[in-house]
């Protein structure tokens, strides 16, 4: 059987334990699958801490759902808090979201973005999700120049919140809206964003929203021109506690919470639509649902009477998804070898139950997870089932996943006691680390830059003929715009490595590079 290694809650090594299962072998231990990693304890005395985000590699903002506290953790130390909210901690409620963006200018002038996500009630009956961009002024070590960015409005309950937020690849804001647990207490919250064909308008609830940096709406959105429709990157979610961006495509995942069964994960694309509160976990495979509400939508003849939006949202069955609920939080790629080669660009996702983390690979084309076996079905119900995809265990509640982007580690945000709330940070790193990858030159005899855009380091490379059209073939790039330039460069990037004829290493040199250059442009909002 597979040898674990257990570490105790203080952190510290303890010993390898030889053939037995991956179980906790006393109350308070993390046990991993790969003996070769271990969890040492960064920083704890936290009160119910709920997301990260860093600032430099030793260096990152932590946030307490209830205190409302913005603290800062540098070197293993906490200094003063940065920021404390009046928030409404009750149940879900409370600050919630966190995600930094630095915004760097051609003079060498840096500012730091800090969004925050959290829900503000300025009576019983008057609350509101709201995502808010401060500006962090390091000499004073304070959050300042608030401005607001999203606000929904939070009610009829304070469960089923959302409140995680990601700052994607195209510099847009993503955050999870969940349903507010309304469809308990009267039709007038039930909406066409859960799938009620004779629901009211979407109203923010139920979705992924996605805005631009400074809170408008991106072009005339995915779903309809109307606001708050146009703000829809995704509905039909009930709750959902992780969102992240897969590095080498720039595809969205998501992990979402059913009811007491048929949590899942997603690959989020475009008007997507999860299905609440029509769809929990895989359609054919779910017994514990009557389907009664299942007959074709006459209005948007949308797939089981599905809410469609005029055919602008889709539905697709999870890519993964819980017969029995273990209550999935965050996700998060892993951008680095730091784990071991065997972990690159994986993906990681936590839950609730049980402080477990979960390991994925993914399919040559990013798009569904390696789930072989009995997981083929894409549905986890049984024990050894679950056994073979736990990465690590014992964390009692992860709030939070994170890589961190400077040293390429796994961070976890977890309650170490559910009743006190107390919680800790912790760093899993490897006993045997690889030795680190990198940043590759400039690829050579590969892949070039269009002719008159200048990479991230400042190279003139050289033309790039367009090869994804065949209408252009003949043309000189100089006849292209720079947008035009970038998406045939993307189109081609992606080919290239879809057929192996790239390295990751190079792509992940690129894509970064490229995409930061068409939000520069003004190619995506």
């Amino acid at each position: 059987m597979a040898t674990t290694v257990i570490i105790n809650f203080d952190g510290m090594f303890v010993s390898n334990v030889n053939g037995q299962s991956l179980e906790k072998e006393s109350k308070g231990s993390i046990v991993f699958k790969d003996p070769e990693l271990k969890a040492e304890l960064v920083v704890s005395g936290l009160e119910f801490p709920t997301s990260l985000a860093f600032i430099e590699k030793d260096d990152f903002l932590i946030l307490e759902k209830e205190t409302g506290l913005v603290k800062r953790v540098t070197d293993r130390k906490i200094s003063e808090p940065l920021l404390q909210l009046n928030v409404n901690g009750k149940d879900e409620r409370g600050l919630l979201g966190i995600d930094i963006y630095k915004k760097k200018y051609s003079t060498g002038f840096e500012i730091i973005y800090v969004y925050l996500s959290y829900v503000e009630c300025e009576s019983k009956e008057a609350c509101k999700n709201k995502v808010v961009r401060y500006e962090l002024d390091t000499a004073n070590n304070k959050l300042i120049y608030p401005k607001n960015i999203f606000s929904v409005e939070s009610f009829p309950d304070d469960s089923h919140i959302g409140g995680i937020l990601k700052v994607g690849p195209d510099g847009n804001v993503y955050v999870t809206v969940g349903d507010f647990h309304g469809t308990k207490f009267t039709p007038i919250y039930e909406t066409q964003a859960q799938n009620f064909e004779n629901g009211v308008s979407p109203d923010g609830r139920s979705g992924i929203l996605r805005v631009s940096p400074d809170g408008d709406p991106i072009s005339n959105g995915i779903l309809g021109e109307e606001y708050p429709i146009n703000l829809y990157f995704a509905y039909g979610i009930r709750n959902s506690f992780g969102i992240d961006f897969d590095p080498l495509t720039g595809y969205l995942w998501d992990t979402e919470n059913g009811p007491d069964y048929g949590d899942e994960i997603n690959l989020v694309e475009p008007g997507f639509n999860s299905g609440s509160v029509k769809i929990f976990g895989q359609f054919n495979s779910n017994k514990k649902y009557q389907f009664h509400n299942m007959g074709q939508s006459k209005i948007e003849k949308g797939p089981f009477g599905l809410v469609t939006f005029n055919g602008k949202g889709k539905y697709s069955e999870p890519e993964l998804s819980w017969q029995d609920t273990v209550a999935p939080t965050a996700v998060t790629f892993l951008d680095s070898n730091a784990l071991g080669n065997n972990y690159r660009y994986d993906m990681f996702v936590s839950n609730a139950n049980g402080g477990k983390i979960y390991h994925f690979d993914l399919s040559q084309d990013r798009k569904q997870l390696v789930l072989k076996d009995v997981l083929a079905d894409k549905v986890v119900d049984s024990n050894s089932e679950e056994d073979s995809i736990t990465f690590a265990e014992g964390f009692t509640l992860i709030t939070d996943l994170e890589m961190n982007p400077y040293d390429g580690s796994l961070y976890v945000v977890s309650l170490d006691n559910r009743g006190s709330g107390e919680g800790s940070v912790y760093k899993i790193v490897s006993t045997s680390p690889p030795d680190p990858i990198k940043d590759p030159a400039s690829p050579k005899n590969t892949i070039k830059f269009p002719s008159g855009i200048e990479s991230r380091q400042g190279e003139q490379l050289k033309n790039l003929q367009d090869q994804n059209t065949t209408n252009n073939k003949t043309k000189d790039n100089n006849e292209f715009t720079i947008c035009n330039k970038l998406n045939s460069f993307v189109n081609i990037l992606s080919d290239t490595w879809m057929n192996k004829k790239i390295e990751d290493e190079q792509v992940m040199y690129l894509v970064p590079q490229v995409k930061e250059l068409m939000f520069e442009a003004r190619c995506i909002d």
